[in-house]
Formats: C-alpha cells, sequence, structure tokens
C-alpha cells in the first residue's frame, strides 16, 4: 500500500537467521529476535543486530505493528529522543494485556504477567508516538484499551481500518458434502479456527436453539481438532443439520459467503474481525457476539447470549426483507470503509499529514 502511494519503503522483520535481500519488489531486512515484551518474554536473538541497524538507518516515517511484540518494543525503546527526525508510528490490531476470556481467577495470572507492560511500557510508548493507527473509531477496555489509553494523553489518531478480502468474481463452489438440494432453501455460516477463543459453541448451541434445522449450518475452519471433535459429537447427538468444512480456500469461501443467508460469530475476543467484514462485502447478513468494533458498525446485529442469537436467528428466517435491508446495508459499509480504494485512501491521507516525501493521495 505505501509503495503504491509512491514511498521508498523498506521492511524489518522476523527471520531464522540474519538476511537482507529483495522479496516481491521490497528490500527487506530478517533478525533472528523474538519476544513479546513482558516478564517471561522479554526481547532475545540477535537484539544488539537489530539496534545497530536502527542506529545507522535513515528514514522519514518508521511505522512499527503490532503491541506486545519484539518488533514494536524495539522500535519504540530505540526511537524516544525528542530531538529525532523520524515520524514514528504505531499500527494497532488492538492491545490484549487485558483480554482474556477465561473465567477468574484463570485470568488473573495472564493479567499479571501483563501488568507490567501494561502499567509502564504502554504509557511510554504511547507518549513517543506522532500517530496511534487504529482500526477503527471505537473505546473500550479490551482490545481498544489503548485507543481510550492514547485520548487521555492526548496522542493523536488515526483510523485505516482493515480490507475486506472477499472476492465474489472468483468465487468458487466447495465440495460439500451437503446436496445442492439441501442448500436450495438458504443455510447459515460461521468462520474460524475451532478453538474455545472462537467460541464456535457458542454458535452451535444458538442454532439448536433457534429450532431452525431446515436450514442446515456450515462451519468452516482451519484443521480438524479436539474442539471440532466435540462440535461435532454435539451436532450428531441433537440431530443437527451441520457441516464442519476444513481445508477450503479463499474462493470457495467466498462462494459460501455468498450464498449464505445468515453469517454467525461467536468469538470472544476481537479487534476488528476479517471474517465479519468479508461477509458484510458479500452483503450477507451478520450476527456476533459484541466483541471489539462490531457493535460500532452499525450493520452486525450484536447479541450476548445463545438465547439472543437463537432469537435473532428466527427473526432473520422469518423476515426475507430484514436480511435483505442488513445485506444491503453491510455491502454498503464494506464498499465505503473497508474497499481496498477507500483503505488506500485513507492511507494517503495519514502520509501528507505526515510530511512523507513522494507520498500522494
Amino acid at each position: 500500500m505505501l509503495r503504491q502511494l509512491g514511498c521508498r519503503v523498506e521492511v524489518v522483520t522476523a527471520g531464522e537467521r540474519l538476511s537482507q535481500g529483495e522479496e516481491n519488489g521490497l528490500q527487506v531486512v530478517r533478525f533472528p529476535v523474538r519476544g513479546q515484551g513482558h516478564l517471561l518474554s522479554p526481547s532475545r536473538g540477535a537484539v544488539s543486530d537489530l539496534r545497530a541497524f536502527l542506529a545507522q538507518g535513515s528514514w522519514d516515517v518508521v511505522f512499527t505493528h503490532c503491541w506486545q511484540a519484539w518488533n514494536s518494543n524495539e522500535v519504540l525503546d530505540f526511537f524516544g529522543g525528542a530531538d529525532r527526525a523520524e515520524k514514528v508510528v504505531l499500527v494497532s490490531h488492538g492491545l490484549s494485556t487485558d483480554s482474556d476470556s477465561r473465567p477468574f481467577p484463570l485470568n488473573l495470572v495472564r493479567r499479571l504477567i501483563w501488568w507490567p507492560y501494561r502499567r509502564f511500557r504502554v504509557p511510554r510508548y504511547l507518549r513517543r508516538l506522532d500517530r496511534l493507527v487504529l482500526l477503527w473509531d471505537h473505546q473500550d477496555r479490551d482490545r481498544f484499551l489503548d485507543h481510550l489509553m492514547a485520548r487521555e494523553l492526548g496522542v493523536p489518531v488515526a483510523v485505516v481500518p482493515n480490507v475486506a478480502r472477499y472476492d465474489a468474481v472468483a468465487a468458487r463452489r466447495p465440495a460439500l458434502a451437503l446436496g445442492a438440494d439441501e442448500l436450495a432453501g438458504g443455510f447459515m455460516l460461521c468462520v474460524g479456527n475451532y478453538s474455545k477463543e472462537k467460541n464456535e459453541a457458542f454458535v452451535l448451541e444458538a442454532y439448536r436453539l433457534s429450532g431452525k434445522k431446515h436450514l442446515p449450518l456450515i462451519f468452516v475452519g482451519h484443521r480438524r481438532n479436539p474442539y471440532c471433535r466435540v462440535l461435532e459429537h454435539t451436532a450428531r447427538e441433537h440431530g443437527l443439520r451441520v457441516e464442519f468444512c476444513t481445508g477450503l480456500d479463499k474462493h470457495e469461501i467466498d462462494w459460501l459467503y455468498r450464498e449464505a443467508s445468515l453469517f454467525l460469530f461467536g468469538s470472544r475476543t476481537e479487534c476488528q474481525p476479517l471474517v465479519v467484514l468479508d461477509a458484510l462485502a458479500s452483503g450477507t447478513p451478520c450476527i456476533s457476539t459484541d466483541v471489539g468494533c462490531v457493535s460500532s458498525l452499525g450493520c452486525v446485529t450484536v447479541v450476548r447470549s445463545p438465547e439472543e442469537m437463537a432469537a435473532q436467528i428466527r427473526l432473520y428466517v422469518s423476515d426475507p426483507e430484514l436480511r435483505r435491508e442488513r445485506g444491503e446495508q453491510g455491502r454498503a459499509l464494506a464498499d465505503r470503509e473497508f474497499s481496498l480504494s477507500a483503505c488506500g485512501a485513507k492511507w494517503g491521507r495519514l502520509m501528507n499529514d505526515l510530511g512523507a516525501p513522494g507520498a500522494t493521495e
């Protein structure tokens, strides 16, 4: 994106060994460094080589990606002087120091591990930024906690969301156990990765409670695992019309987005879930748990329990006009905010605001 705006780009990232060269038309430098930044996972590896590289470099704007990662920690520790010439920008995909969906006291351990980082390093790093880039104009005490803290500290904020990856043109029907006649009346869809965090069990329970067994439910995940097998057992036990898919490529998943009657999402914690954006871009109405910025999008029905999701499933299934209206609202939002052109324009404005040479909108 930055190169398309006319900027000269150099990428620093992780690697198995120290290396430098051209990759996909970009200069890429790799350092064998890892670490998250809490006491049990400090930066380790070729840290001195990375710091020497930063000391010798000359850039107009330095972008670093994500909190709680060695790259951001090292960059923000290095570029901390008031006399620095570089503009420093952190592109946030959410701060998760306070995010743990496990019940008390299990969630307490993680919070204690991350407490020094959240209490001391995050405010210090925020004060060193020329801009904090967020995925959405949303504040909370979960994944958008950094936005709340930035506002309190007076740190300049820009919003550049994720790009919806849905591609209607290349969509291709996957090989499914469910036949065409079984899908002819519509189906519901949930895309995740079969885990407690993505919480597909929430969606399955809502589907069971809805009583709408005449519409199949299709789950899509990366691979079968113990969590998936529990879901399969539950579906068989209740005689539900559910198919669990793995190994589908993007074009096959895009076909499911396009053809689905409803998209269901039960995740426990997110920032700006890409699967919701793709569903919106496909024109499929969405019902989701209240995670990340989903409630701020304005066209996603937010629920807080399987019972609430079941009630919304019944409402949508019984009202084709509501499905059409919400689907059109979602597609319009995706075109306006999450398309490649819309996000590119936001990056262009940001680079111009930062005074980056060569940047064009």
